[in-house]
């Protein structure tokens, strides 16, 4: 029986607005979670912060294996599977249907292109030098 108001704040992608934003929706606004924020470095800008003040940082649209800890931070709930499951899923795919392909990779630096990267390298094993 409760009115839900659903809030929207531009972060523009980038990590210091994202905190900016968060801030302002829990200390301001009061928000009782914050949901889907889309990106790696954006949800793991904002999530020290969500979990110390224990307020649900819910379904991120964020792959990263780092995100799957709930021990040490128990607010933060990912919906996707995690990249390096993604990546395994190509590896294997593409061993499958061209075990002797040449592979090349282009990757972001940050941690959702890194995180990708050894997912790849685990599931080629041997083949991925």
């Amino acid at each position: 029986g409760r009115k839900i108001t659903f809030v929207t704040l531009d972060d523009g992608y980038s990590p210091p607005k994202a905190v900016e934003n968060v801030r302002r929706l829990v200390e301001s606004d009061q928000v009782a979670l914050v949901f889907n924020v889309l990106g790696t470095p954006l949800n793991m800008a904002i999530r020290p912060y969500m979990n110390q003040k224990k307020v649900p940082q819910l379904f991120i649209a964020a792959g990263a294996t780092a995100f799957n800890d709930p021990a040490k931070f128990p607010w933060t709930m990912g919906w996707q599977p995690n990249l390096q499951a993604e990546t395994a899923f190509y590896a294997k795919h593409l061993l499958a249907r061209t075990p002797n392909a040449k592979i090349a990779v282009l990757y972001q630096n940050d941690d959702f292109g890194k995180d990708m990267l050894h997912g790849l390298q685990i599931a080629l094993g041997d083949k991925a030098k």
